[in-house]
């Protein structure tokens, strides 16, 4: 019990400080989203052909990387990441299919 009075300051500090990281990056957390949305996009646009997945899959992580802060990449795994890149590539699918649809069926 000593301890803790003794570093109460420094983990009231940890606390403030996890308390703001997680605020922050669950804000984050959507512009993320609608960046990855936009990365999916380019990488197809830019990787062309069959059988690139992956590499079109690394451009969008390295380029999501370069773009978080440091805080948003110690809550945010590489599991998560991909499941995130996952679902934003399928909307972006989804999204141009129905774009497709809509030109051809008027």
């Amino acid at each position: 019990m000593d301890i803790l009075l003794r570093h109460l300051d420094t983990i009231i500090i940890l606390v403030v400080a996890l308390i703001i990281g997680i605020i922050l990056f669950k804000k984050d957390k959507k512009t993320l989203y609608r960046l990855l949305i936009v990365l999916v996009t380019e990488a197809e646009k830019q990787i062309k052909g069959e059988g690139k997945g992956a590499r079109k899959f690394q451009m969008v992580i390295d380029k999501a990387y370069a773009w978080m802060p440091a805080l948003i990449k110690v809550f945010l795994t590489k599991e998560a990441l991909s499941d995130l890149i996952e679902k934003a590539q399928k909307e972006s699918n989804d999204f141009l299919n129905r774009k497709v649809s809509v030109y051809i069926n008027g």
